[in-house]
């Protein structure tokens, strides 16, 4: 049965990792990219849903109240220091993984889940719009973006205290504008660390999948 309510949207896109693929075998790629998304879930720590992995990135959705921004910034940063560890375990094999971030969209709206052969789907115009946002005019790798529509729903008071700068645009799409302020810190690359300080063992299971 369809179900109606408002809710977060939340994705999580991995910047560079197109550069990468043509860096790479396919099989390497696949190896990486499986380790990285999977080191992204596993740091969820607000209960998001998955609706979809499309390709390089995450779709996470929690229907309800906004969460307070506050909260997403800390739960990016989380996932920031975890996904910079892994690239860092990563890096002694495929030193050109070491460019990769990852940046975070998150939107407020109406949406619908219904679902189709078992599988819970995602329905509604809120859906869209977060995925246009994909596509901006933000020249940074390392980024939270929220909507001015989550950041009415969710209250504003807070970002800042937290060592995170604001900026605020508008970007113009097919079906009209879509206004954000976007999250980053001032020094971002001295956030968590590419150099691992133990590579004895942490990409033993990448040696696993690279030699299949």
């Amino acid at each position: 049965m369809n179900k109606k309510a408002a809710g977060s949207l939340v994705i999580i896109d991995i910047s560079g990792f197109t550069r990468l693929v043509s860096s790479v075998s396919s099989g390497e790629g696949v190896c990486i990219l499986q380790r990285l998304l999977e080191n992204i879930i596993a740091t969820n720590q607000l209960d998001l849903s998955i609706s979809e992995i499309e390709g390089d990135a995450i779709l996470f959705y929690k229907l309800g109240e906004a969460m307070p921004t506050a909260v997403i910034l800390n739960q990016f940063d989380a996932m920031l220091q975890a996904f910079r560890t892994e690239v860092a375990a990563i890096q002694p094999l495929h030193p050109v993984i070491a460019s990769l971030s990852i940046k975070a969209f998150v939107h407020y709206g109406e949406l619908t889940t219904y679902e189709v052969g078992g599988f819970e789907k995602l329905y509604g115009k809120a859906l869209i719009d977060i995925h246009r946002l994909l596509k901006n005019t933000v020249g940074r790798d390392t980024y939270v973006l929220m909507t001015n529509d989550y950041l009415r729903a969710a209250g504003k008071a807070g970002c800042l205290e937290h060592g995170w700068y604001d900026d605020e645009r508008c970007d113009c799409y097919d079906l009209g504008n879509l206004c954000y302020h976007y999250y980053f810190h001032g020094q971002e690359d001295n956030i968590g660390s590419y150099e691992s300080t133990n590579v004895d063992t942490p990409y033993t299971n990448l040696d696993m999948c690279l030699s299949q």
